[in-house]
């Protein structure tokens, strides 16, 4: 900003109107000077689809922001002093590779900021309003902006406590209330952490350091959840599977492994404790119906279990695999180790098919 846009000899671009020679040194309501400072560049696709569209939009954020939002989601980039000085011909070149780039608009150096709360918390408080289509974050951008430029005068003159009242309130009907109640009248521990560490982020920082923070420390109690693997295992009583008086038993050496769990790198060494104080069994099966998933470290240790137990001259055998730890336990050579027939529906197929070879030898 210079003289040369304040014909009056001060500045009014904004409705505070300060009207100081930002020219002559001073500094205005906004805390800036002549210079234009931009904080951060970068194209954004993750606005209202009716904002970014398919292509995403060119954000410059400007340092500076006068109208002092104290919802505001970008206050510190926007209100803080925080950023680099650049001349309106390096602006220029922004936008142009912002073009380039492939953004479908440049919107947000008009007003220097959002000066809204953030898409979840309007999101929030159009669904308790009753929003039933996305036109509602279109008539929220018309409406802001029509008030932004009719009302300016009026709305400078709003008193902060005003607005802080309507946040409260705001605020307030945001909460699921009835969940609220639920998960603490029945005492789930993790979800009352999770939500009292995302208040306390929210009255310490901002709503948006809060929502990262408890998404983060949601994903470490369940990364901590996870990595707990139930392993138990059940002996066959082949006396129960001999009718004939006086004969050994079939399969007088079998037994039944069921794990539950995800097989991962955080629960591998759980899987291979729990193993060891499994006894050793001619003949063992393992009931995967509970694994739903598995990552390399997962396949690896059954790899080597399988490779343990084979060169013991015992057999194993599988039952229950869903398609997804199948598909990992054929890249990491299990199927080739096993074969394909040691695969089975379940348990019980495989006790049937162990009889059956039994019964052959005999």
């Amino acid at each position: 900003m210079d003289n040369a846009q304040c014909p009056s000899g001060g500045c009014h671009q904004c409705p505070r109107n300060c009207g100081v020679l930002r020219a002559a040194g001073a500094i205005g309501y906004c805390g800036m000077p002549a210079e234009l400072y931009v904080s951060r560049i970068a194209p954004h696709r993750w606005e209202e689809p009716p904002i970014s569209g398919t292509c995403g939009s060119g954000t410059v954020f400007f340092t500076g922001c006068s109208l002092r939002c104290v919802f505001c989601q970008n206050r510190d980039i926007s209100q803080r002093g925080v950023g680099k000085p650049l001349d309106a011909a390096r602006l220029r070149e922004i936008y142009q590779e912002l073009i380039a780039q492939g953004v479908g608009n440049i919107l947000l150096p008009l007003f220097g900021g959002v000066p809204a709360t953030a898409a979840i918390a309007r999101t929030s408080v159009a669904i308790k309003s009753g929003q039933q289509t996305r036109l509602t974050s279109v008539f929220h951008s018309v409406f802001l902006l029509a008030s932004m430029f009719l009302l300016g005068g009026v709305m400078a003159r709003l008193p902060l406590s005003a607005l802080a009242g309507v946040l409260m309130v705001t605020a307030w009907r945001m909460n699921d209330w009835a969940g609220i109640r639920y998960i603490f009248a029945h005492r789930f521990k993790s979800a009352i952490s999770q939500f009292l560490v995302t208040m306390l982020a929210t009255v310490v920082f901002d709503l948006t350091v809060a929502i990262i923070l408890g998404v983060i420390y949601s994903a470490i109690l369940y990364v901590a959840r996870s990595s707990r693997i139930h392993v138990a295992f059940s002996t066959i009583d082949g006396n129960r599977l001999r009718y004939d008086v006086g004969k050994s038993p079939i399969l007088d050496s079998a037994g039944v492994v069921y794990v539950t769990g995800s097989l991962f790198f955080g629960a591998v060494d759980e899987f291979n404790h729990r193993l060891q104080d499994i006894p050793e069994e001619d003949h063992l099966i393992l009931s995967l119906r509970g694994m739903p998933s598995v990552d390399v470290s997962g396949a690896q240790a059954v790899l080597e279990l399988c490779q343990r137990l084979l060169a013991k001259g015992h057999t194993i055998a599988f039952c229950g695999v869903a398609e997804d730890v199948r598909s990992y336990f054929d890249r990491a050579g299990v199927t080739a180790l096993v074969g394909e027939s040691a695969y089975y529906h379940s348990a019980v197929r495989a006790i049937l098919a162990l009889l059956d070879e039994e019964l052959l030898e005999a």
